[in-house]
């Protein structure tokens, strides 16, 4: 027994060092998540931390997605001459190795809108991200924050999945109330949700339309009525 695990230490060493190392990824990508604009310090240590965690291990889907998001933020924020080509196949991979996993297909149809303004590409996987994980909070946003951005050049069907996307948000846990609620204010969309929340017929919970009423639309239906 003790020969056994002997040969397995460094095998467990090093992916207790990856998974360190991801979790170093993950608190970059929560921190700009949240209100926190990246520097390019940040960026580069989160870098990094990506890197060597995929370089320890390049088969764990987490890990590759992290890597993946990780190149994108600084792309958005110019700190990062991305490879539309390598990125795609990092997002390929995830997928290839978790083919159920929600947040990969959403998170590549992010990545394809905005990076590449490949809408036709992107919305067939955040309509996957949807299937697999319709209550997903990762996918939740990312169909919405597509949706809102692409707004004009949406059809009605697509329109509508949005609508109905934000109002499984209102239903959700409250940091994705809060993601609609910065995300409506961000893309300007606050009069189109609203006026949808309005007029749904489908039954929203008591609770979620008091959120509505007091909270998220609390301006227009005053002006508005």
């Amino acid at each position: 027994m003790i020969v056994v695990l002997l040969a397995f230490l460094p095998l467990l060493i090093q992916k207790g060092v990856a998974n360190a190392y991801h979790f170093k990824t993950l608190f970059y990508l929560k921190l700009w998540e949240g209100s926190q604009q990246p520097s390019k310090a940040q960026f580069q240590q989160a870098k990094v931390a990506a890197v060597n965690a995929y370089s320890l291990d390049n088969s764990n889907p987490h890990y590759i997605l992290s890597f993946a998001k990780v190149l994108e933020w600084g792309a958005y924020h110019q700190f990062y001459d991305i490879d539309v080509k390598k990125h795609s196949q990092l997002y390929m991979t995830a997928i290839k190795l978790r083919p159920l996993w929600p947040n990969a297909y959403a998170d590549y149809g992010a990545s394809l809108a905005f990076l590449n303004s490949d809408l036709d590409t992107a919305w067939p996987l955040l309509e996957k991200g949807l299937r697999y994980g319709p209550y997903t909070p990762e996918v939740l946003r990312q169909v919405l924050a597509v949706g809102f951005f692409f707004w004009p050049q949406l059809s009605v069907e697509q329109k509508k999945l949005v609508l109905e996307t934000s109002l499984v948000a209102v239903e959700s846990q409250w940091s994705m109330k809060l993601e609609l609620q910065q995300l409506t204010r961000n893309y300007q969309r606050t009069s189109v949700v609203c006026s949808y929340m309005k007029y749904t017929a489908i039954e929203i919970s008591e609770a979620g339309q008091q959120w509505v009423s007091e909270s998220l639309c609390h301006h227009f239906y005053k002006r508005f009525g």
